[in-house]
């Protein structure tokens, strides 16, 4: 399933506004350049869709199977955001700090809980971070930042490991939310650090195998 569209009415959130009243296909329409993942074609179910809370017409969205994709004309076309490049494809939530130049961010949280081709879920690789556009990507948050501890037996392990969602804040671009399978932890040098550190702000203490 690829993105959709439904609209019953003219509307006012972006300068091209589109009138149909019928569900409307817009794309993604490619899979991923060089890793076609567990052997799936296309481009695989659609993950989210995000805004960039600067560009009205730019939109992100993710696939299991193919990873990240970026329009930047409202959905008219598609761009490959360059995941394929990492180890784990697999886009679980893309959002786009506020901000011009180098303190404008986009982060990706990869892996996701669902199976492929009868395979077990993608465990997450942690959060990735991209200033150019995807041209290169950084790993700014691993598992260990999460606590996700070692082992089938032990209490959140890394091999069931997610990452759900991300949020930025819009009134500063260097803090960022992730909510995974242990807990909400917030970094507050999300762009500015080589090396952004995390802390737990919910739950205190975790709860096991409960999700976020």
């Amino acid at each position: 399933i690829n993105v959709l569209t439904k609209v019953l009415g003219p509307i006012t959130c972006a300068p091209n506004s589109i009138t149909d009243k019928y569900w409307r296909e817009i794309g993604t329409n490619r899979s991923s350049a060089t890793n076609p993942n567990d052997n799936v074609n296309g481009t695989g179910p659609t993950s989210f869709i995000t805004f960039d809370p600067d560009d009205p017409n730019l939109l992100f969205t993710g696939s299991w199977v193919s990873g990240l994709f970026y329009s930047e004309d409202y959905g008219t076309s598609w761009k490959n955001a360059g995941t394929d490049k990492l180890e784990n494809v697999s886009a679980a939530y893309c959002v786009s700090s506020k901000g011009t130049g180098p303190n404008k961010a986009w982060f990706l949280a990869t892996g996701h809980g669902h199976a492929v081709n009868g395979s077990g879920g993608k465990t997450s690789d942690g959060i990735w971070r991209t200033i150019d556009k995807g041209q290169n990507w950084k790993q700014i948050a691993t598992s260990t930042d999460f606590n996700a501890a070692p082992g089938w037996n032990s209490f959140q392990t890394v091999w069931n490991f997610q990452i759900s969602k991300l949020a930025t804040d819009y009134n500063n671009p260097d803090v960022l939310f992730a909510s995974s399978s242990t807990g909400i932890y917030r970094s507050t040098n999300a762009v500015s650090s080589a090396s952004p550190t995390w802390l737990r702000v919910f739950p205190n203490p975790p709860v096991a195998n409960k999700d976020y």
